[in-house]
């Protein structure tokens, strides 16, 4: 009687270890499930980050060949006045000469 008392409370307490291992192994498995969904978003943001990025580099280097280009036609427009004015001043002596002249 002692005895089966005894395997009585060792099988209850194998029982009570199981239940409690197969929560354990159920949390964790729900854990596990909850990293690779978190795993998954920081991939996705990762990628979405890294794409915004791209995108923000490539119109600052939009912007900065726009504003070269507009940079290199003033300065073609500026020597295209100097030279213009040179023209003018290289042309004036000759008139006032010939206003001299006549």
């Amino acid at each position: 009687l002692k005895m089966q008392a005894k395997l009585k409370y060792m099988n209850n307490e194998l029982d009570t270890r199981i239940s409690e291992l197969r929560t354990k192994k159920a949390r964790l498995f729900f854990e596990q499930q909850e990293v690779k969904r978190l795993n998954g978003l920081q991939a996705k943001f990762s990628r979405e980050l890294e794409q915004h990025r791209e995108k923000v580099t490539s119109r600052a280097r939009e912007r900065e060949e726009r504003e070269r280009e507009k940079l290199d036609g003033a300065a073609q427009n500026l020597q295209k006045i100097q030279r213009g004015r040179q023209t003018r001043l290289v042309m004036q002596p000759k008139i006032v000469e010939r206003r001299d002249a006549a």
